[in-house]
């Protein structure tokens, strides 16, 4: 089985839709493993907001439920989840014992995107772990966000005109 979970904060500053985003990136995941690409999939998110939040909390953690994610909203209820779909199936089957391993044979392979200390912490544990250095675009200014987009419309626009 593989697993992704993801922290996924809203508030001011964050991505003013995450799940528009998110939830097509989920669903089509989840459908290319339902078709026996790479065997089971399992995705927990960590939902981080309040009621208050302008990407109404409620509303996201909906629409990625409906894309088929496991959504949570304390940290320790996703660790506990995801030790759970883990563990089991192995209980079930007889396959615990003392040196039981909860990853696959190749041990714990992790993509880390943001804050490198994740990364380094994963590491310091023995994990693969691929840190990649996202940043939101525009530096998270939502205007020139708006800006960059409303470009790339009428560059796709106009590229669909001259075609």
């Amino acid at each position: 089985m593989s697993l992704i979970l993801l922290d996924l904060v809203l508030g001011e500053g964050a991505h003013a839709d995450p799940a528009a985003e998110l939830a097509p990136a989920v669903e089509e995941a989840l459908a290319a493993r339902a078709a026996g690409e790479g065997g089971a999939l399992e995705v927990v998110i960590h939902l981080l907001g309040t009621p208050e939040d302008p990407q109404d909390l409620l509303a996201q953690g909906r629409r990625l439920e409906r894309a088929g994610a496991r959504v949570v909203s304390d940290g320790p209820a996703a660790a506990a989840q995801v030790l759970e779909r883990l563990w089991k199936p192995r209980a079930a089957s007889g396959g615990l014992g003392d040196g039981v391993e909860l990853v696959g044979p190749q041990g714990l392979v992790a993509i880390n995107l943001g804050l490198e200390s994740f990364a380094e912490s994963l590491r310091d544990q023995g994990a693969e772990v691929v840190q990649v250095d996202w940043r939101p675009p525009a530096g998270g200014d939502a205007e020139l966000a708006a800006l960059l987009d409303r470009m790339r419309g009428g560059s796709e626009a106009e590229g669909r005109a001259a075609g």
